[in-house]
């Protein structure tokens, strides 16, 4: 989700937030204002790529599960999808 699909949601948080300041419960306005924020938040943040060494370790792990026989026994086909899941789970790991 992007910030271009959040703003209905932001505005819908933000009118219950005036409606809770308007009832003079400015504890739950400032609590509700700043969750919305959090989550704008979240939503700005930069993916953060893979350096040179963790792509390097990643290589080398998948190396380890698909052998060195590229060709053989059909693990040429396994290559491919190996190697995306482990940077897969890599980036999972550097961006949460």
């Amino acid at each position: 989700m992007n910030n271009k699909d959040f703003e209905p949601i932001r505005i819908r948080i933000m009118q219950e937030a005036y409606e809770l300041a308007d009832r003079g419960d400015a504890e739950g306005y400032n609590s509700v204002k700043v969750m919305c924020n959090d989550v704008q938040n979240l939503l700005r943040r930069e993916w953060v790529g893979l350096t040179n060494e963790e792509i390097y370790e990643v290589y080398e792990a998948t190396e380890k599960l698909v052998g060195e026989h590229w060709d053989d026994g059909g693990t040429t086909m396994m290559f491919p999808t190996t190697l995306y899941q482990a940077f897969e789970a890599k980036l999972k790991e550097r961006n949460t």
